[in-house]
């Protein structure tokens, strides 16, 4: 019965036997880089990520003081135009109260 067993499993010979090794271990190491390479470009996004939200935060803030200094500028010449208006009126007034 043992002896009846035994020749019914297949037999591997040496050359067999090496060229299944050698192709698992050339899968399994291409199986290995694609792993590294997929865990470093999880961590390259991970670090890229907040530098981004950053770089927008900073855009938005940049905006916003671009906004407040034009206001600032607007109030500015809106205020010299009255100033201008102010003196032009009142040297008028001087001029008329010398004729």
């Amino acid at each position: 019965m043992l002896q009846l067993a035994s020749s019914a499993l297949p037999t591997l010979n040496w050359d067999e036997s090496l060229l299944r090794l050698a192709l698992a271990a050339v899968l399994g190491g291409m199986i290995g880089v694609e792993r590294e390479l997929r865990e470093r470009r999880g961590r390259f996004e991970r670090q890229v990520r907040p530098l981004t939200r950053d770089a927008r935060a900073e855009s938005n803030l940049l905006s916003s003081q671009a906004e407040y200094i034009t206001a600032q500028f607007e109030n500015l010449v809106q205020s010299s135009r009255t100033a201008g208006t102010e003196l032009a009126e009142k040297l008028q007034k001087r001029v008329a109260s010398l004729v």
